[in-house]
């Protein structure tokens, strides 16, 4: 392992070493906030980032005596793609932290294994477990990672997942957090119109009135309901849209 490298696990050494009782008071805890922000842009002006997924922010595990975690889904690694800086890396692990919205990954380097966060601006879109993520900035809706259900230009139907943390006395000796469970916000988009749908009557008013009887009618017939329904389902019920829609363009 050559210097640089020696000299980029010392310092997140040293900032482990640092964070590992913050849970103990809030203040402490704000106070090596700006530890770690003071090592990492440290180490990122003294080495810069390159192509490599080692080049992130090193991950602290903030959350030990946590009731919960701020993961999507299990609190395990999970493999799959993900595109960094236009280069494609497959077969990587990672977990989705809905709270901070940042993707973590397990890298090798060297001899080493690390977790390290990447940063949002070389972090195109990620996938795993048969989802797909992406970033997007558009009108209407937060920046962030979205989970794509439908993107084909014309019909975009989006999920943005989210974790909410608030302080927990549960251990009675010092504070810790308490995350929820996974909350799904639903969106559909075409055009500049955009629609957060909470329910079947949301999604069907986002369409042409006079679609509306054929789609419930098909939700009705596939007991979908678009708030819990698996991915599947919605896969298909948006393609029955688009084609009623294509059908009554073209008509």
């Amino acid at each position: 392992m050559n210097s640089a490298v020696l000299r980029v696990f010392f310092l997140a050494g040293l900032f482990s070493l640092s964070a590992g009782d913050y849970l103990f008071s809030q203040n402490r805890y704000s106070g090596e906030e700006n530890i770690y922000q003071e090592l990492y842009r440290s180490v990122q002006n003294t080495y810069g980032f390159n192509q490599e997924l080692v080049n992130g922010i090193f991950y602290v595990n903030r959350y030990l005596h946590a009731l919960g975690h701020p993961f999507f889904g299990d609190d395990r690694f999970e493999t799959g793609d993900l595109i960094f800086r236009d280069k494609t890396y497959q077969n990587v692990k990672m977990k989705y932290d809905i709270f901070e919205q940042k993707l973590l990954v397990n890298c090798n380097s060297g001899d080493k294994q690390i977790n390290v966060l990447l940063p949002d601006e070389f972090l195109s879109r990620f996938s795993f477990n048969n989802m797909f993520f992406r970033f997007y900035t558009l009108k209407g809706i937060e920046p962030g990672y979205y989970q794509v259900i439908n993107d084909d230009g014309l019909l975009k139907c989006l999920y943005h997942w989210v974790k909410t943390r608030s302080t927990s006395d549960y251990y009675r000796i010092y504070l810790s957090y308490e995350f929820s469970d996974n909350i799904k916000k639903s969106y559909l988009i075409s055009d500049d119109k955009v629609v957060q749908y909470r329910g079947n009557r949301e999604f069907i008013n986002f369409f042409e009135k006079d679609l509306h009887s054929q789609i419930r009618k098909y939700i009705r017939q596939n007991k979908i309901n678009v708030r819990t329904c698996v991915d599947s389902d919605m896969i298909k019920l948006i393609k029955y849209c688009k084609l009623l829609t294509e059908g009554r363009e073209s008509g």
